[in-house]
C-alpha cells in the first residue's frame, strides 16, 4: 500500500514536470525568411516561438544568464472566465553550448504583467495593481514562492500600466508610471501611500522604501545609458529624456511648473518612419500613417565594439509600423539631442514586411547580443480606441497563440562583442566591471548590493583608481551601496579625469549624505567652473541641497554666466536659487542679453518681499539701452512673477507710478505694461 502511494506520487510529479518543462521547438524558424530590412552589419536568428512563447512583452536575464519572458496573455481585456492570464516563461541553456534549449512555465495567473527584473534568487514582476516577487526554491524552474511587495498601482488601459522595471547605477530598481498612476505602498509595512500623480518611481526591496523620481513620459518604456541618464517614450512622442528629477523641482521656491521630461528628437514629435509592411491605418488616427503613432518598448545598446555607429544607440519600437527605430544620442549640457543615423535617413534599423510583427522589447543580453520580443498579435490596437462598428467585425484577440524571440548579433563570427552565456560571479568583479557590456557591469553591481559583503570594500576601493572608466564608476556606486564609501573616496571621484564620473560622484555625494562635509562642499562649489557643461548642470542642481551661502550664490552666478544659452542649465540654477534673487538679477544684466533674462526677472518678482526690490527691477528694465520690445517683455515677466508671489497682498499697496519717477519718458507699450503691473 505504502509502495503504491510512492509510485503514484512519482508518477504525478513526472506529469507535472512534463507539463511545466519542455524542449524548445523552433519549427517557426522559417518564418524569419519573410522579407525584412536589418542593419547591414548585423544578423538575426529566431531563438523561440509559439507554442513555447506566446504574447511576449518583456525580457530580463538573471545573473545565471537564464532568460525570463513576460507573457501578457490577457491583453487587451482579459481571458475567459475572468482568470488572470499573464505568465512567465524561463528559457535555459542546459548543455552550456550558448543556446537556449529548454523552456519552463515559471509562473502563471498573473495580472496583465508588463515587465520583470532580477532580484536576489528570483524576479520582481510588474503585474498591476501590484509588483510581486517570484522565486523557485527547489530548483525545478517553477516559481513556488510568491510575495506581493508593492501594491496600489492603478490598473487601466494596458499600455498605460506601470512598466519597465530596471536596476540602475544608483542601486535602486526603477519603473515607469505608464500614465495610470496610483497610490503605492509596500505591503505589510506601515502602508503609508505614495501618490504617483504624473511621476515615475524607484524602490529598494531590501529596506522596503519607495519614492517618486521624474515626470513620467506616460508610455511603455524606460531605459538608462551607461552613465545613468534615462529615456522614455509615449506613442507619438517617441523619444523623451527625463532631464531634471522632480525632487530638485520640489525643492525650489515658487518656481513656475515646467515639463522636465521632454522630447529630445531633432525630428520632433510624431517623427517620420519608414515601414516596409503593407500600411495599416489606425482607425482612430488615420493621419498618423507613416509617422510614429505607437511607440512603446525601448532598448539601449550599452556595449562597446558594435560595427559603425551602433554602440550607444537607443531603440524605440513602433508596433503598428512593424519596425524598430534607432537614434544616436549627443549630450550637450543638461540634455541630449537625438537623431537618425546617417546610414538610416530613409530606412529603419529593423523593419519587417510581416504585419503581425509587433516588436515590444529590446534587451541587451549577457552575451552581448540584442534580444527582441515580438508579440505577433494581428490586432494590436486597444479596443478602447476602436469604433464599435469596426470592433464588431474583427477578432480582438486574433494572434493570441503566437509569439517570437529574436537574437541580433554582428555578422562577423569573430566579433569580440559576442561572448558565451557565462554566469556573473562576484569573485571576478574586476573583470566584470571592466567588461564593455553594460548588462554584465550592472548585474555584477547588483549582486554586490544584494549580498552586502563589506569584505569587498578593499577590492572596490582599489578599483576607484583603475584606468578603466567603467571600473571606477561601478566601484564608486558599489561602495555607496554597501554604505562604506568615505569622504576621501568621493573627493577622489570629484577630481576624476572623466567628466561623466565627476557628474555621477556629485549624485553619490547627495545620496550618501556626505554633501554636508565641508571639504566636499568646497569642491562642489569649485566645480561650478568645471570645463564640462554637464558637470556644471549637475552642480547647479545639487547646490540647492546645501545651505545657501555667498559662495553658493557666486557658484550659481558663474554657472548662469557660462551656460545661460542652455535652457536646462538655466532651469537648474533656478531650482537652486534660494535668496538674493534681485541682487543675482542685477549682477547678470550687463553680461547677458535680455533674451536670456525673462525667466530670471519672473522668478525674482515672484519672490519679492518689499517695494525697494521691485523699484530696482523696474529701474533695471527701463534704464538700460535695450530695445523697446525687450523692455516690454521683461516688464511682462515682472507682472507674471508678481501674480504668483506669496506676498502679493502686501505688494498691492505699492504705487507703481512713484517707482518710475526720474526715469526718462516712456513709450506707449511700456506705459501700458506698467499700468497692467499696477
Amino acid at each position: 500500500m505504502f509502495r503504491h502511494k510512492i509510485l503514484e506520487s512519482i508518477f504525478t510529479y513526472c506529469l507535472i514536470t512534463m507539463a511545466t518543462q519542455w524542449l524548445i521547438n523552433n519549427s517557426h524558424a522559417k518564418d524569419i525568411d519573410k522579407s525584412y530590412i536589418l542593419h547591414k552589419a548585423l544578423d538575426i536568428s529566431l531563438i523561440a516561438s509559439e507554442p513555447d512563447i506566446v504574447d511576449p512583452v518583456a525580457l530580463t536575464f538573471d545573473h545565471n544568464c537564464r532568460l525570463f519572458v513576460v507573457e501578457m496573455r490577457d491583453y487587451p481585456n482579459g481571458v475567459t472566465n475572468k482568470k488572470k492570464g499573464g505568465a512567465i516563461k524561463l528559457l535555459s541553456d542546459t548543455n552550456g553550448d550558448g543556446e537556449f534549449d529548454k523552456v519552463t512555465l515559471f509562473a502563471k495567473n498573473l495580472s496583465y504583467p508588463t515587465s520583470a527584473t532580477a532580484w536576489k534568487d528570483g524576479i520582481l514582476v510588474a503585474a498591476p495593481p501590484n509588483i510581486v516577487y517570484l522565486k523557485d526554491t527547489d530548483g525545478d524552474g517553477v516559481s513556488d514562492e510568491k510575495e506581493t511587495f508593492i501594491s496600489g498601482f492603478k490598473l487601466g488601459v494596458t499600455d498605460s500600466n506601470l512598466n519597465s522595471l530596471r536596476w540602475n547605477l544608483d542601486n535602486w530598481i526603477h519603473g515607469a508610471n505608464g500614465g495610470n498612476g496610483g497610490n503605492i505602498y509596500f505591503t505589510g509595512k506601515d502602508e503609508v501611500k505614495t501618490p504617483l500623480r504624473n511621476l515615475d518611481f524607484r524602490f529598494r526591496p531590501d529596506i522596503r522604501r519607495l519614492e517618486t523620481t521624474s515626470q513620467t513620459g506616460g508610455g511603455f518604456g524606460l531605459v538608462f545609458n551607461e552613465w545613468g541618464h534615462s529615456f522614455t517614450t509615449y506613442n507619438i512622442d517617441y523619444l523623451q529624456q527625463r532631464i531634471i528629477p522632480q525632487n530638485y523641482i520640489d525643492h525650489a521656491q515658487n518656481l513656475r511648473s515646467f515639463e522636465a521630461t521632454r522630447n529630445i528628437s531633432r525630428h520632433g514629435k510624431m517623427a517620420r518612419i519608414f515601414p516596409i509592411s503593407e500600411p495599416e491605418t489606425r482607425v482612430n488616427h488615420p493621419e498618423q500613417a507613416g509617422y510614429f503613432s505607437s511607440a512603446g518598448g525601448m532598448g539601449y545598446l550599452g556595449i562597446e565594439g558594435y560595427p559603425e555607429d551602433l554602440s550607444g544607440s537607443v531603440f524605440i519600437c513602433d508596433v503598428v509600423g512593424n519596425l524598430i527605430h534607432r537614434n544616436i544620442l549627443t549630450l550637450n549640457g543638461g540634455a541630449y539631442t537625438a537623431l537618425r543615423s546617417q546610414n538610416e535617413k530613409k530606412s529603419e534599423f529593423f523593419a519587417s514586411s510581416d504585419n503581425h510583427f509587433r516588436p515590444i522589447a529590446v534587451e541587451l543580453g549577457p552575451d552581448g547580443a540584442l534580444y527582441i520580443a515580438d508579440m505577433q498579435r494581428s490586432v494590436i490596437e486597444h479596443p478602447d480606441y476602436i469604433p464599435n462598428k469596426i470592433k464588431r467585425s474583427i477578432n480582438i484577440r486574433e494572434g493570441d497563440k503566437r509569439g517570437r524571440i529574436y537574437r541580433i548579433t554582428p555578422k562577423s563570427k569573430l566579433s569580440p562583442v559576442i561572448s558565451n552565456l557565462s554566469p556573473i560571479k562576484i569573485q571576478n568583479i574586476e573583470e566584470e566591471f571592466k567588461n564593455p557590456n553594460q548588462w554584465r557591469r550592472l548585474t555584477a553591481q547588483r549582486l554586490i548590493f544584494e549580498n552586502q559583503d563589506k569584505s569587498l570594500s578593499p577590492k572596490l576601493r582599489k578599483l576607484i583608481s583603475d584606468k578603466n572608466d567603467f571600473a571606477r564608476l561601478h566601484a564608486l556606486w558599489s561602495l555607496n551601496g554597501l554604505e562604506v564609501i568615505e569622504p576621501e573616496d568621493i573627493l577622489m571621484g570629484l577630481y576624476d579625469k572623466n567628466p561623466k564620473i565627476r557628474e555621477n560622484v556629485i549624485r553619490i555625494a547627495e545620496e550618501s549624505g556626505f554633501i554636508r562635509d565641508p571639504l566636499i562642499q568646497k569642491k562642489l562649489i569649485d566645480l561650478a567652473d568645471d570645463t564640462d557643461p554637464t558637470v556644471r548642470f549637475q552642480v547647479a542642481l545639487t547646490l540647492g541641497k546645501i545651505e545657501a551661502t555667498p559662495s553658493t550664490h557666486r557658484a550659481l552666478q558663474s554657472i548662469y554666466l557660462s551656460d545661460h544659452k542652455d535652457m536646462w542649465s538655466r532651469k537648474a540654477v533656478f531650482c537652486s536659487l534660494k535668496e538674493n534673487e534681485v541682487e543675482f538679477t542685477r549682477s547678470m544684466v550687463d553680461r547677458i542679453p535680455p533674451s536670456y533674462l525673462d525667466e530670471l526677472f519672473e522668478i525674482s518678482a515672484s519672490r519679492l518681499k518689499n517695494e525697494t526690490d521691485l523699484k530696482i527691477l523696474i529701474g533695471i528694465t527701463l534704464n538700460t539701452n535695450w530695445k523697446n520690445d525687450e523692455k516690454v517683455k521683461l516688464l511682462s515677466a515682472l507682472r507674471s512673477g508678481i501674480s504668483r508671489s506669496k506676498n502679493i497682498e502686501s505688494l498691492k499697496s505699492i504705487n507703481i507710478r512713484s517707482l518710475t519717477e526720474g526715469i526718462p519718458a516712456l513709450n506707449l507699450e511700456e506705459k501700458m505694461e506698467l499700468h497692467q503691473l499696477s
